[in-house]
C-alpha cells in the first residue's frame, strides 16, 4: 500500500483554492442581498463615521474642559482654605468668649428659679 488508506491530507493549494471560492461565493451573495445600493451603503458608513467622529471630538473637548475647571478650582480651594479655616477658628473662639459668660448668667438665673421654686414649694407646705 503506497498510499496511506482513505485518510485526507492537509493541501495548501486546496485550501486556498476552497478559500477564494467560499470568498467570493459570499461576496456574491452579500451583494445580491444587500438592502441598499453600495454608494448608499457608502454614503451611510461615511455620515456615521462623521458623527463619531465629531461626538468623540467634542467628548475630548468636554474632558479637557472638565480638566482645565478642576485645576481651576483645586488651585482656588488652595487658595481659600487656608483663609476660610482661620476665620472660621477665628469666629468660634469669639463665639466661646461671647456664649462663655452668658452661659454663667444662665446658670445664675436658673440656680435662682430653682431657690424660688423651692421657696414657694416650703411655703405652700407650712
Amino acid at each position: 500500500m503506497g498510499k496511506k488508506g482513505n485518510k485526507k491530507q492537509f493541501s495548501g493549494k486546496k485550501f486556498i483554492k476552497g478559500f477564494l471560492v467560499g470568498g467570493a461565493l459570499c461576496g456574491g451573495a452579500a451583494l445580491l442581498l444587500a438592502p441598499r445600493s453600495g454608494k448608499e451603503t457608502q454614503r451611510l458608513m461615511t455620515n456615521k463615521i462623521e458623527e463619531n467622529i465629531n461626538f468623540l471630538l467634542s467628548l475630548s473637548n468636554q474632558i479637557d474642559t472638565t480638566k482645565v475647571q478642576a485645576n481651576q478650582l483645586t488651585a482656588l480651594s488652595q487658595e481659600l482654605l487656608p483663609t476660610f479655616e482661620k476665620e472660621t477658628k477665628k469666629s468660634i473662639k469669639k463665639f466661646e468668649f461671647k456664649a462663655k459668660p452668658r452661659l454663667e448668667k444662665m446658670k445664675e438665673q436658673l440656680a435662682k428659679i430653682e431657690k424660688d421654686i423651692n421657696d414657694f414649694k416650703e411655703a405652700l407646705e407650712q
